[in-house]
């Protein structure tokens, strides 16, 4: 098994992110011009759980004055820890 890291989402995981938007039910069907402003924008914390450069997963948090909001939460597998 190899490890899983955690870093900044890249506008090459915005496919694989799309996937896992349309894939999980409860994600808020971000589309992927809006994937794609995220990722650039100041404001925004958009990290992917990455496995051997595949995402299994993704957060994307705003800063708003002195709060961060979770805007968004998606993995690819249920019930594995």
């Amino acid at each position: 098994m190899s490890a899983l890291a955690v870093r900044p989402a890249a506008a090459g995981d915005v496919a694989a992110i799309f996937a896992l938007v349309r894939a999980r039910p409860y994600t808020a069907k971000w589309s992927v011009q809006a994937l794609i402003l995220e990722i650039g924008r100041p404001d925004s914390t958009f990290l992917v759980a990455d496995e051997s450069g595949k995402v299994r997963g993704y957060a994307l948090a705003r800063i708003v004055d002195r709060d961060c909001r979770l805007l968004d939460l998606a993995v690819d597998l249920d019930g594995s820890g």
